[in-house]
C-alpha cells in the first residue's frame, strides 16, 4: 500500500528535515510515501477541501496568518481518515491542541528516531483501522474498494444491471443492483440522494436548489424524500465546522 503524507511548516528547512526523515524511512521499510509540502495552512485546506486526501497530516502550530489547530479542526470536518500529528516549538500548546484530535504532538527539534517511531504506529493504526471495504467485481477480476475512497456510486444503465463505483483514485464498472448497495452501505454514511445516484457525505461540498456537489465538482439532484435528511445533516456540518 502507498501512502500520501502532508507537510504544512512555514519554514522550509523545517518541511525540508522532515522530508528527508520520512524518505529514509521509506526506504527502510520498501514502501512508496508520496510527501506534499504546503507553507500555509489555508493552502493545506484548500488542497483537502477540493478532493485531496493524506494518510498523515504533519503541521506546525504557529505560522503566519493562521493557526495550525484551527486548520486542523476544519480539515477534521472534511475528513475523519488523516491522522494530525501537531509539531511546535512550544509544549504549551499541547493542552489545546487535543481539541482537534491529534494522533500525536511532537516539539521540536525532531529526530530521526521519533519520525521512524510515529510513521510505524501510524502505519500500524491504519491498517487496524481501514477493515471497511468492499469487493467489487470489475470484469472479472475482483477490485478492493476502501470505503473511505468511495465517492459515489452511480446506475449507469439499470436494465443491464451496470454499475460505476467512482473513488477518489478511479473509476471502477461493475455489475450490481444499487438498492442492494444502498442497504449495505448506509451504516457507513451513505445516503441515495436521488434515483440510481448513492454518495458518501464525507465527499459533501455544498448543497443548492435542491442540488448536492461533491468536492471533485460532480453535482447530483436530491430527492424530495431526501432533501430535509440531507439539509438537516449538512447545517450540522456548517455548524462544527465555525466552531
Amino acid at each position: 500500500m502507498n501512502y500520501k503524507i502532508a507537510i504544512c511548516d512555514d519554514e522550509n528547512k523545517d518541511i525540508e528535515k522532515l522530508s528527508s526523515h520520512i524518505n529514509c524511512y521509506s526506504f527502510d521499510i520498501d514502501t512508496k510515501i508520496e510527501i506534499f509540502p504546503f507553507i500555509s495552512g489555508n493552502d493545506l485546506y484548500h488542497s483537502c477541501e477540493n478532493g485531496a486526501s493524506y494518510d498523515i497530516i504533519f503541521i506546525d502550530i504557529e505560522m503566519p496568518n493562521c493557526n495550525g489547530i484551527e486548520i486542523a479542526r476544519k480539515i477534521k470536518i472534511l475528513t475523519t481518515e488523516s491522522l494530525i500529528v501537531f509539531v511546535s516549538n512550544y509544549p504549551e500548546y499541547m493542552q489545546e491542541s487535543f481539541s482537534a484530535h491529534p494522533y500525536f504532538f511532537l516539539q521540536k527539534p525532531i529526530n530521526r528516531s521519533q519520525i521512524f517511531q510515529i510513521l510505524d504506529d501510524s502505519i500500524e493504526h491504519m491498517k487496524k483501522n481501514n477493515s471497511h471495504i468492499v469487493i467489487v467485481n470489475n470484469n472479472g477480476i475482483n477490485v478492493v474498494v476502501h470505503l473511505n475512497t468511495l465517492m459515489y456510486i452511480e446506475s449507469t444503465n439499470s436494465k443491464d444491471k451496470n454499475l460505476r463505483f467512482h473513488t477518489t483514485k478511479e473509476d471502477i464498472a461493475t455489475k450490481g443492483i444499487i438498492k442492494e448497495w444502498i442497504e449495505r452501505l448506509e451504516p457507513y454514511g451513505f445516503i441515495c440522494c436521488y434515483r440510481g445516484i448513492i454518495i458518501n457525505l464525507k465527499y459533501v461540498h455544498f448543497l443548492y436548489k435542491r442540488n448536492v456537489t461533491l468536492t471533485d465538482g460532480s453535482t447530483f439532484p436530491i430527492s424530495r424524500d431526501k432533501e430535509q435528511n440531507l439539509n438537516h445533516w449538512y447545517i450540522n456540518k456548517i455548524i462544527k465546522l465555525r466552531r
